[in-house]
């Protein structure tokens, strides 16, 4: 059965959606492991907004996706595969990552992970393959 695909501003698929198809996709590899991150804060309902948590410990512009890319290789009962941190944020077709995203994936791949922007399957498919071809 395939799911309804929602459309947002001019036709195009809503970030939710993206994000969705994106972690199908992921699900089918084996030299990922992903789950979604859920940053957005608190919900406000007397105000109707998100209110941001700060403090000790927490970043703000937490990439939507975050997982480790490579496939663990164990021989003789050891581990000797290494993987990457992966930070995936998903944006529409016309969003926008705010300052504090694009720092995050600043941080990230300037610390040895991988960190892109995606707005479709096909993005996340050209971020691994150029992280690391033989993993493709």
């Amino acid at each position: 059965m395939v799911a309804a695909v929602k459309r947002g501003k001019g036709g195009s698929l809503k970030e939710s959606e993206v994000q969705r198809l994106i972690l199908e996709y992921l699900a089918t590899r084996g030299d990922v492991w992903v789950w979604r991150s859920q940053s957005m804060g608190i919900y406000n309902p007397s105000t109707s907004t998100w209110l941001k948590m700060r403090g000790v410990g927490r970043i703000q512009g937490v990439s939507d996706i975050l997982g480790i890319l490579g496939s663990p290789d164990i021989v003789d009962g050891k581990q000797i595969g290494c993987g990457r941190f992966l930070a995936i944020e998903v944006k529409s077709r016309y969003g926008k990552p705010t300052p504090e995203q694009q720092h995050f994936l600043l941080q990230i791949n300037n610390r040895g992970g991988v960190g892109f922007i995606a707005r479709s399957v096909e993005d996340v498919i050209a971020g691994l393959a150029s992280a690391q071809p033989e993993w493709v």
